[in-house]
């Protein structure tokens, strides 16, 4: 990647990718994170078991707190429940590395572990991959973020 990639966005990562929430029922995921990578970084956007709900750029800016809005809570459920779905064919991840321009990387915190699979965008947006359900829902987050007013 020829980006800067801020501090606080690999502080914001890593204790992302860390996140167990002890009340999580069994076989549940802990944790959706898909990220996309773009000419100018790449956007993260984490929904966690626990309501936690936002987008983090490798920038340093971010957008947290999106989980207390009724509409980006429901989505953010879906993606959850699509992630428990197809949770059980995703292989451990190798590595939580950044994805590449025009790359996704859809990772679910899972039973103690991290599930991930990665792609072209395009191919999860025109659902050419068996995971595009997930980015999909994931995309619904996305707008549900951008378009949240307080309540």
């Amino acid at each position: 990647m020829t980006h800067q990639v801020a501090p606080i966005y690999v502080k914001l990562r890593a204790k992302v990718f860390a996140f167990k929430d002890e009340k999580a029922p069994a076989g549940f995921p802990h944790g959706v994170i898909v990220e996309t990578g773009r000419a100018d970084g790449v956007v993260t956007l984490l929904a966690l078991s626990d309501g936690a709900v936002g987008m983090i750029l490798s920038n340093g800016r971010s957008t947290l707190g999106a989980g207390k809005h009724v509409p980006t809570a429901r989505a953010a459920a879906f993606l959850g429940a699509t992630a428990k779905e197809f949770a059980p064919e995703m292989p451990a991840a190798s590595d939580t590395d950044l994805p590449s321009e025009g790359e996704v990387r859809i990772y679910v915190l899972i039973d103690g572990g991290v599930r991930a699979v990665r792609g072209k965008e395009a191919d999860f947006l025109e659902n050419r991959l068996p995971q595009s359900p997930i980015f999909l829902a994931a995309r619904n987050v996305m707008a549900a973020i951008s378009t949240s007013r307080p309540v």
